[in-house]
């Protein structure tokens, strides 16, 4: 189940983030708030995406081809979703499994924009493969900072022992 609906024990535990404590309630409304902002900013109409830069020219040479900005957008939006979702997680099964549904979000909006706005033309699948690298990339940095920190700790303890 997904970490933005889950109501257990430790959903009154705070959050500690950068030495940083946050109740959770409040990580558990910005990661509602930003995904949607994301899953918003994903279905808007091509022209809109044109204009805001987030999205391939409409000409002929650059249409059905991911151009660099569009797929930096991915890697951003993807991968800061899967890191904003991992501070809810409470071990690393769970930060696998905020990783699987943002990128099932990821696909959810691809076949939304498959059916809506290219009418069963194209299916974009290079932006399913950005999400998901945006997702890993972010996953290995948690598992990085997280074994930095337990290092940092357990030296912190040597030290003083």
């Amino acid at each position: 189940m997904s970490l933005l609906l889950r109501t257990d024990s430790a959903g009154s535990n705070p959050i500690s983030a950068f030495g940083i404590v946050v109740p959770r309630r409040l990580v558990r409304w910005f990661a509602i708030l930003w995904i949607s902002v994301v899953i918003v900013g994903s279905l808007l109409p091509g022209s809109a995406k044109i204009t805001l830069y987030a999205s391939e020219s409409g000409s002929p040479q650059f249409r059905h081809t991911p151009n660099l900005t569009h797929r930096l957008i991915h890697f951003v939006a993807f991968g800061s979703s899967f890191l904003v979702l991992s501070l809810l997680a409470t071990g690393r099964r769970e930060q696998s499994e905020a990783g699987g549904d943002v990128l099932a979000i990821g696909c959810i909006v691809e076949v939304i924009q498959y059916f809506v706005y290219s009418h069963r033309q194209v299916f974009e699948w290079w932006d399913v493969r950005d999400d998901a690298i945006g997702i890993a990339v972010a996953f290995l940095l948690v598992q990085i900072a997280s074994l930095v920190a337990r290092r940092s700790l357990r030296d912190r303890h040597k030290i003083k022992t």
